[in-house]
């Protein structure tokens, strides 16, 4: 079994670990507080995804209240359960610190054309890079639809640094699922992240087609 300290960098993809040695970062809201914080704020170049769903009911019904619901469990048992830092509300500054501490750091979260969303505004890849130290040899996994301009700094600025992206748009609450089997998968025995993450996103895919 891999070691729980949690200064052990991951230089590569094939390094094991455990949940404890996890972190996941929302930069979206996970309960009705965080949304109606987001809707009632009056500068709205600070925020993009509530936004979205704000103009319909039915929409907000049939999405956002139901991830609300499904968060509140998931996350308790993830982080509870399983050992997995969970940062809600998450800001750019906190990221910085979760990246130096853990071998795996996730984003999840929002992006518009430029930039990438966090619970105190929405940053460029110019503006997150500063935040991620040099020769930082750690795994970024960037769960967020559209990170190409954030993935080309990372491979380009700080190309030690494992980075992780995903091609495809996916609703928060199946990606949240297909999280919790990937800890689950580093709990039960040696396996890196990467790995995990492949072989439970390839089980998916039968399930679904």
């Amino acid at each position: 079994m891999c070691s729980e300290k949690k200064d052990k960098p991951v230089t590569n993809f094939d390094s094991f670990v455990s949940p404890k040695q996890c972190a996941i970062l929302f930069g979206i809201p996970t309960d009705m507080k965080q949304y109606l914080d987001d809707i009632n704020n009056e500068n709205t170049n600070t925020r993009d995804f509530s936004f979205r769903f704000s103009k319909s009911e039915d929409l907000f019904e049939a999405t956002l209240s139901k991830w609300f619901k499904f968060a509140e469990k998931k996350l308790s048992f993830i982080s509870n359960t399983l050992g997995v830092q969970v940062q809600k509300n998450g800001t750019l500054d906190e990221l910085k610190k979760l990246a130096n501490n853990y071998n795996v750091t996730i984003l999840f979260s929002h992006s518009t054309k430029q930039r990438i969303e966090f619970r105190n505004g929405l940053f460029t890849a110019d503006q997150i890079i500063k935040h991620i130290p040099d020769g930082f040899d750690r795994l970024l996994d960037l769960s967020i639809c559209h990170p190409y301009l954030l993935v080309n700094r990372l491979l380009r600025d700080r190309p030690a640094c494992v980075t992780i992206h995903h091609p495809w748009e996916i609703s928060p609450m199946l990606w949240l699922s297909i999280l919790e089997i990937v800890f689950i998968r580093l709990q039960q025995g040696e396996i890196s992240y990467p790995n995990a993450l492949k072989e439970t996103i390839t089980e998916f895919r039968k399930k679904l087609y």
